[in-house]
């Protein structure tokens, strides 16, 4: 049993401390990894900073002898949480890349990664249980009071795991120290005019759709690149969504995932998508030259490619501004706001009072505050920004947030919303005087008004509703 408890401590203690030194040198990593297991935001940057250091001290603590034990239930804790994580995600259908040793190996989750941390949990368990009365004393003190074979088999173990430290360690070293390489070419996409490349995948619904099903629907197509395991996909998902309910007639907005059919389920459960087309080996994906999620391309009514790849939230925006001919229309809004700020900006006199910048945070006045967008009620007043500007082109209404450069596509029902938000009346007033107008139902009316509101207000459109200002949004993740 001794020589079993030594072989199980040194195997931890090199896991752990590998582990841990490979995810300090690889700071951005964790903190995706840990991201995309999906923790909340206000723990995702403790438990990226901490989990490095409390692997390194739980190497520690397993080679000493007064602190064996402590080690061990310090590795069972982490082993657990690890053990936990992993299982929900893969029940949710998600594959996040367990970053598991920084750069040295990193691969998507499965039924592989559990048994090896189940098999490590086994191992600290034996530890904590069978290190005798003393915690096994110090490992190295430990190995001269094993029997032969006893120690013939802790100094094999010993000299395998040294050699395999060694290897990481070389690679850890050429890794950190190798000077920054260009990323490497995404894949080639075909060219603008080329013929779309043919596909059939299986649906999350269980049916089967191609290419050619798409565009026999005599409508531009944008293909979205999804995946369940990527934030900025879940930040995008609702408005995919959203286009796939609202603009059926202009526009076929087609979801390709990678994962599985149960992933594919639950995000369509999570995020109202109609279908996701499921790419289990990425081929469509890499055929269209897409190197990460969330990307698109827009595909015209007669099967050819219409616009280069577009990677990220806001380029996949732009397609949509493109399939609607909207271009020039935000390019003239942009152009505005830019003049009217620089005539702001030489109309100001140089001689203003800067008196309030000294009473300390504007006046001692506290942060401002965001109404929830989901708590808005019909009391509630609804202004709309002001940096935000309504246009109308052949027929199409969008709203131009000039903050963020976004471009919102209105239905009917939304542009009429949108023009009485002005600050004037209550949600209420609004929905009696819809209600008037259009001779329909005012609980129906009310139930519509409310939403899209709530809509604005989670876009970032609407004065005082939504969050505060915070980070730029994220880029596309790379693939899985």
């Amino acid at each position: 049993m001794d020589a079993v408890v030594v072989i199980a401590r040194i195997s931890l203690a090199a896991v752990f401390l590998v582990s841990g030194f490979a995810k300090l040198f690889d700071r951005d990593g964790t903190r995706a990894a840990v991201e995309a297991f999906g923790l909340p935001a206000a723990l995702v940057g403790p438990v990226a900073a901490g989990l490095p250091a409390a692997e390194i001290a739980t190497a520690a603590g397993l080679v000493l002898g007064t602190t064996a034990r402590a080690g061990a239930v310090a590795a069972l804790v982490l082993l657990s949480a690890f053990i936990v994580g992993i299982a929900v995600n893969i029940a949710q259908g998600r594959r996040p890349d367990c970053h598991c040793f920084g750069q040295l190996h990193s691969a998507p989750v499965g039924p592989a990664t559990l048994a090896r941390n189940a098999v490590l949990a086994i191992a600290a368990g034996l530890v904590l249980f069978g290190a005798g009365a003393d915690a096994g004393g110090p490992v190295f003190d430990t190995l001269g009071d094993l029997d032969a074979a006893g120690a013939v088999a802790a100094t094999v173990t010993f000299a395998l795991v040294a050699a395999a430290v060694v290897l990481s360690g070389r690679k850890g070293a050429a890794l950190i120290s190798a000077p920054v390489a260009d990323p490497p070419p995404a894949p080639a996409g075909p060219p603008v005019g080329s013929d779309a490349p043919a596909f059939t995948l299986r649906g999350s619904s269980g049916s089967t759709t191609g290419l050619g099903d798409l565009v026999g629907r005599g409508r531009s197509v944008l293909l979205v690149f999804f995946s369940p395991s990527c934030s900025p996909c879940a930040h995008i998902a609702p408005e995919l969504a959203r286009w796939q309910r609202e603009l059926p007639e202009r526009l076929t907005v087609a979801v390709v995932t990678s994962g599985t059919e149960e992933g594919a389920r639950s995000s369509v459960e999570t995020y109202g998508i109609a279908e996701l087309l499921i790419d289990k080996e990425r081929s469509v994906a890499k055929a269209y030259g897409s190197a990460g999620t969330p990307g698109a391309v827009l595909i015209d009514e007669r099967g050819a490619i219409a616009s280069a790849y577009a990677a990220g939230e806001a380029a996949i925006n732009d397609l949509l501004i493109e399939a609607f001919g909207l271009t020039e229309v935000v390019a003239a809004v942009a152009e505005k706001r830019t003049a009217a700020s620089q005539h702001a900006h030489e109309e100001e006199p140089d001689d203003h009072d800067h008196d309030h910048d000294h009473d300390g945070a504007a006046g001692g006045e506290p942060a401002p505050t965001f109404v929830d967008p989901d708590a808005i009620d019909p009391a509630f007043v609804a202004t709309g920004k002001a940096d935000v500007t309504l246009a109308e082109h052949e027929g199409e209404t969008v709203l131009i947030d000039g903050a963020t450069g976004a471009v919102h596509l209105l239905n009917p029902t939304a542009a009429v919303v949108w023009k009485c938000l002005d600050g004037s009346g209550t949600i209420d007033e609004i929905v009696a005087d819809i209600a008037d107008v259009f001779e329909r139902d005012r609980a129906e009316v009310r139930e519509g008004v409310l939403e899209v509101v709530r809509r604005f207000g989670r876009q970032g459109l609407l004065e005082g509703v939504g969050v505060a200002p915070a980070e730029e949004p994220e880029p596309a993740q790379p693939p899985a």
